[in-house]
């Protein structure tokens, strides 16, 4: 399998485990210095949100199961970098609400930064305010992140030592 097709394949995997709620997926998926970043915000000098390691971003991932009764991406338009170690998903997501049963659609682009067999970086970009709108119960991890956000610079690479390491 070819780098491009690999770090493609990676990428569908860990949306369609997101999707299906398989969390044995997400998890093998992610590397264990992975990070989350929600990239879009209205200071332009900090990311929304930053979940720093594996297990954050478990626990924002598996958060999701409890905030969705249902969560997918529709009309998926995937993009890979020349050497398959950047993979985009620009997609609609179509989901309902637990707390409200409301639909919850939102426009994102996703980049997934591949290191050997695994995620070491997820940059999210979308609508904070449509998500933000459904008025979704924060865990403690969301408040976290947010907190760890506001620490930090706005930057969007990962650890120079795993990309494109095979780590």
């Amino acid at each position: 399998m070819s780098t491009i097709t690999n770090g493609l394949a990676i990428a569908q995997q860990f949306i369609g485990c997101v999707e299906t709620r398989d969390r044995e997926g997400v998890e093998r998926l992610l590397h264990p210095k992975a990070r989350q970043v929600f990239v879009l915000n209205t200071d332009p000098a900090h990311p929304s949100g930053v979940f720093e390691g594996k297990d954050e971003v478990l626990a924002y991932t598996f958060g999701l199961f409890g905030k969705f009764d249902s969560l997918v991406w529709v009309d998926k338009d995937w993009t890979v970098s020349a050497d398959g170690a950047r993979v985009f998903m620009q997609a609609q997501s179509d989901g309902v609400a637990s707390h409200s049963k409301a639909a919850y659609r939102n426009t994102y682009v996703i980049r997934f930064d591949i290191a050997g067999e695994r995620i070491v970086q997820i940059l999210e970009y979308a609508l904070d305010d449509v998500f933000l709108a459904l008025g979704t119960p924060p865990g403690d991890w969301d408040k976290r992140a947010v907190d760890l956000a506001r620490t930090l610079p706005y930057g969007t690479v990962a650890d120079p030592s795993l990309v494109g390491s095979g780590n």
